[in-house]
């Protein structure tokens, strides 16, 4: 009955506070027993393989303020947040409401006339933002290296956890979300996590265990992810392909990565090759710097 802790939070209740009503759900909790189905232990080791690293610090790190993960986060318009900010409210002397207004768009005047909608952040799940160097008082020459070798990204978002495994955590509980949740923006938030580990040279020698675990994380992800779910986007810009080809090349081409590491990823490659038929010498070929003379 560990459930009956988290009754609460499980149900989407039309008001929350309805104490009468959980009350009610948690005496009758027997009576439901004959109603529940047997734990599908045959799928636990799978689960437990998406989610070994997550743990409950990290869960309240990225949880949303309202707790709930959606696929539909809820909206507010700009001008709900603009008269929160203390903007002055719509009347005679302030007539003009925030909507779009831009007639020289043709597609957004389809919109005029609307409210602009942002996602609310009491919905919003809290991802760490990955560090860019436009912010950063860099030289030209600094910059440009720092955005081809991600290391420094890299170091910095490890600072902001206790272990550098917890942000391979985040990792996994981006592609839960998106997996189970369907959330978009978790998606993303994936495909923006492994670009910027797979392309990092300096620190792959720095962090050799958090790649070692890094490789375990991602292959049992991609063991979940249908093999049509890339088919689309192979001819085109499939992200993942160019993330690993750049990830296997570094690492095969490092004479400070270790040897366990190497063999390791070699095995990584054999198997994500198989499983989506998928030839990394020609995405490297393709996506080789054309050198001008």
């Amino acid at each position: 009955l560990s459930y009956l802790l988290m009754l609460p939070n499980i149900l989407d209740l039309a008001d929350e506070d309805d104490v009468e009503q959980i009350e009610r759900l948690r005496l009758n909790l027997k009576e439901m027993d004959q109603f529940l189905g047997p734990y599908p232990f045959e799928n636990h080791k799978q689960w437990f393989s998406l989610s070994y690293l997550i743990n409950e610090s990290l869960i309240n790190r990225l949880s949303p303020t309202n707790g709930k993960i959606s696929s539909q986060c809820d909206l507010i318009s700009k001008e709900s947040q603009d008269l929160s900010s203390g903007a002055q409210r719509v009347d005679r002397e302030n007539p003009v409401r925030t909507r779009f207004r831009d007639a020289q768009l043709s597609l957004i005047e389809l919109f005029q006339g609307l409210p602009i909608m942002n996602t609310s952040p009491e919905s919003e799940i809290k991802f760490t933002t990955i560090p860019t160097v436009r912010s950063e008082n860099f030289s030209p020459e600094e910059r440009t290296s720092k955005s081809m070798d991600r290391s420094y990204a890299l170091r910095k978002m490890l600072s902001t956890y206790e272990e550098p495994k917890f942000l391979l955590g985040e990792l996994q509980f981006a592609y839960v979300c998106f997996l189970l949740g369907h959330v978009y923006e978790a998606f993303e938030q994936w495909k923006r996590l492994i670009d910027m580990i797979c392309n990092c040279d300096e620190a792959l020698a720095e962090f050799d265990s958090f790649y070692s675990d890094f490789i375990m994380v991602l292959h049992f992800q991609l063991k979940t992810t249908p093999s049509e779910f890339f088919v689309d986007i192979v001819a085109r810009n499939n992200f993942l392909t160019q993330s690993l080809s750049n990830f296997f090349s570094l690492v095969a081409s490092s004479e400070t990565v270790s040897e366990e590491l190497k063999e390791k990823c070699r095995r990584f490659q054999l198997s994500v090759s198989a499983h989506f038929m998928w030839d990394f010498s020609e995405v490297r070929d393709e996506f080789a710097p054309v050198v001008v003379e």
